[in-house]
């Protein structure tokens, strides 16, 4: 059995107390998001997507659904940071998809430049800039969050994946 010397204690000991610990740490830096859709919430639905531009394999641009009514929602930029955490500075951008309730709802769109760090650390990430609008959601619909960078801000918005109609 091997013991750490500094601490006199088994290696398998250490090995744990530091996985409780980074558990401990990432967990409590995560943001608390709220459904899409409210519960109960049973009528028609869309889907709202993100989408992304690559620079690299370790760097991109995400273009994502942040808020749905004024309520953080698991989106794209969490998606990443969950993917890439294992990867060796390796980002991993897939799409988010998003269920929506239809009708009339208001919607954050948010540009984030990203650059993938080593296992264990938080993606490096700035805000490009964000629009709220509120848009008439129709049912069975697949929209886009789209946008382009325009010297370090972004323009963003939302489009109709079938009839390209745009939302800003």
């Amino acid at each position: 059995m091997h013991t750490n010397k500094l601490l006199d204690l088994p290696e398998a000991t250490m090995r744990t107390s530091f996985i409780i610990i980074i558990t401990l740490l990432v967990t409590s830096c995560v943001p608390v998001t709220e459904r899409s859709i409210p519960a109960g919430y049973e009528g028609p639905r869309a889907v709202i997507k993100s989408t992304s531009k690559a620079y690299s394999g370790s760097e991109a641009t995400l273009f994502y659904l942040k808020e749905v009514d004024g309520r953080l929602i698991n989106n794209a930029l969490l998606r990443a940071e969950v993917l890439s955490n294992a990867t060796n500075s390796h980002l991993i951008a897939d799409p988010e998809k998003t269920q929506v309730r239809t009708g009339p709802i208001k919607l954050k769109l948010v540009a984030t430049r990203v650059i993938a760090t080593p296992p264990g650390f938080s993606l490096k990430t700035q805000e490009l800039g964000f629009k709220e609008l509120v848009v008439n959601i129709e049912s069975d619909k697949i929209y886009m969050v789209k946008g382009e960078e325009q010297s370090g801000t972004a323009r963003l918005w939302l489009e109709n994946s079938i009839t390209s109609e745009t939302f800003e």
